[in-house]
């Protein structure tokens, strides 16, 4: 503290603004079950706290019209010194429960609880899972209209959390309204009317449990890919990441991809509901692709760059597709080449023409070209992609957005 002071005094502290929730706008009815899911960091227990008012929104408004018994973390509140039944009226009154009433209830939550006579000991002497049993024993035996839960009900061994479910499963049926936070997408599918999608703040989706899932658990796996590209993938985690973002802009799309056939599995993650489609010329990398994988022949055998690259008739560039590729109006179009593979440069200037080629007859066209770090490719690029149309640079990826004309 004395250090921060000193820092702050002189000028030296920076910092800046991070929204654990942004333009998060969601209505939960009397009696719904609403289950919570995103990864770490996306701000789910935020915003449990906010409807819980632990916290305090700093803009927009929270309202909320019952009564709420919030679990964000089973044995807060609790004092160590204290003993478990004097831990259960001190929680109730947190919870606003009077005391005449924890007190016909000690019974039946140290029964909850499995204290096993423990009930009169200090809570120095219980173990993590009893704790945490009696905190969740505690917050659900209190009569409330909403009940928050924030990734508690993995307390406790097999048996307990069976019982945990079956209590909440009698609050779902006694018209409780539950906001539930947790990664198990089996008990959200097995307890939530609908799901709502964090993700970094945002509210990605929101509608019917398996929808949402299937949307996040898509998303969860592009990013697990986008982790093993760091280890000598085609592609670094923020490469795949720039386009990624962008096809979630614009998704679902019509993606042709030249290169990466290998790939074509992860390729057709990432455009979900689109038609993604690859152009290989390596048989051994189309057989490990997908049936959407077409087989070009690409020019090896022309050496004199310089030719090619004032060649004004582009007759040597030119590569045959088949009539369904040529017909598809192409939103997307990659350029691929993984890290530390030397394609032949023919082919990589074919490719990068033919997809300038078909961006300009189709217009409205992301164009992103990987791997373009030689002074070449780099030439090339530029001249048929034009840097006016160069939107970033990401490492060796270039991203053009190319107009019709």
């Amino acid at each position: 503290m004395k250090q921060f002071a000193i820092q702050w005094m002189q000028r030296q502290v920076t910092y800046k603004d991070v929204w654990a929730l942004r333009d998060v706008s969601l209505a939960v009815e009397r009696g719904e079950v609403l289950g919570v899911v995103g990864a770490n960091g996306a701000g789910k227990s935020t915003l449990l706290k906010v409807v819980a008012r632990v916290l305090r929104p700093t803009s927009g408004r929270v309202s909320v019209r019952s009564s709420a018994a919030p679990l964000l973390e089973l044995g807060a509140g609790f004092d160590f010194e204290l003993t478990g039944r004097e831990n259960i009226y001190l929680n109730g009154a947190i919870l606003g429960q009077p005391r005449r009433d924890m007190e016909r209830r000690v019974g039946q939550i140290a029964d909850f609880a499995e204290l096993n006579g423990f009930l009169d000991a200090s809570l120095r002497t219980y173990s993590t899972g009893m704790v945490a049993r009696l905190g969740f024993a505690v917050a659900t035996d209190v009569a409330a209209d909403i009940l928050i839960i924030d990734e508690v009900l993995a307390v406790g061994d097999e048996a307990f959390q069976r019982r945990c479910l079956e209590r909440l499963e009698e609050f779902c049926q006694a018209g409780v309204t539950i906001l539930v936070v947790t990664h198990n997408a089996a008990m959200i599918q097995q307890l939530c009317d609908r799901a709502v999608w964090l993700d970094k703040g945002a509210v990605r989706a929101v509608g019917p449990v398996d929808d949402v899932l299937e949307r996040y658990q898509s998303s969860q796996a592009r990013w697990r890919r986008s982790e093993l590209l760091k280890d000598g993938g085609a592609m670094s985690a923020m490469e795949y990441s720039q386009i990624a973002d962008r096809l979630a802009e614009r998704a679902p799309c019509n993606m042709l991809v030249f290169g990466a056939g290998h790939d074509s599995d992860l390729w057709c993650d990432v455009n979900q509901g689109g038609t993604t489609y690859f152009i290989e010329d390596d048989p051994a990398w189309a057989a490990l692709g997908g049936e959407n994988v077409v087989m070009v022949t690409y020019d090896t055998k022309s050496a004199d760059w310089e030719t090619l690259l004032t060649d004004s008739s582009c007759r040597r560039l030119e590569m045959e597709l088949p009539s369904e590729i040529e017909r598809t109006k192409w939103d997307f179009i990659v350029v691929d080449a993984p890290k530390g593979y030397e394609p032949t440069l023919p082919g990589r200037m074919q490719s990068i023409y033919m997809a300038s080629k078909l961006a300009l007859e189709n217009g409205d066209t992301d164009v992103f070209v990987h791997d373009c770090d030689r002074q070449i490719e780099n030439a090339y690029a530029n001249r048929f992609l034009r840097q006016e149309n160069l939107v970033c640079e990401v490492e060796s990826l270039r991203h053009y957005h190319i107009d019709a004309g």
